[in-house]
């Protein structure tokens, strides 16, 4: 794929902002629904959840990174992120019938809920007073290891 002109990205414009976590909430609803939810439907939350998963887990990588090498969140949080992406990449789906298909989107849900976890943890700590993400003095990101009260 071509490098666009005056960058080093082989795409234009920025990365696809963070999935809306209200989106995993509908989904989850729909899976709790009786009774059990038509193929249409766990098609559309599968997509739903597909869709999240592949535009949280890069935010979650960048900033489990900014963590110290030493923070013990940062294995955990980056091998949450592998997980579920490989989980919504998987390009033979759910399979045959409608119990797979459950199955299916069941299990990216519960991907999608602990990368959420991880994602507001992470999210909020590197978050100053004014909402904007912090930068420490040294660029080390702005998270620190967490301490213990």
């Amino acid at each position: 794929m071509p490098v666009c002109p005056g960058t080093a990205m082989t795409y234009r414009g920025h990365p696809e902002p963070p999935g809306d976590p209200a989106a995993v909430d509908a989904a989850k609803a729909i899976l709790a629904a009786h009774p059990a939810p038509s193929a249409e439907e766990l098609a559309a939350a599968t997509a739903v959840l597909r869709t999240y998963i592949r535009r949280t887990t890069a935010e979650l990588k960048t900033l489990a990174e900014r963590l110290p090498a030493q923070d013990p969140r940062r294995a955990p949080a980056r091998r949450t992120a592998d997980s579920a992406f490989f989980r919504a990449a998987q390009e033979d789906g759910p399979g045959n019938g409608l119990m797979s298909a459950r199955d299916y989107c069941r299990r990216l849900l519960w991907a999608a809920l602990e990368v959420r976890e991880y994602y507001d943890t992470l999210r909020k700590e590197a978050q100053g007073p004014d909402g904007t993400v912090c930068e420490a003095p040294d660029g080390s990101g702005g998270l620190t290891a967490q301490e213990d009260p």
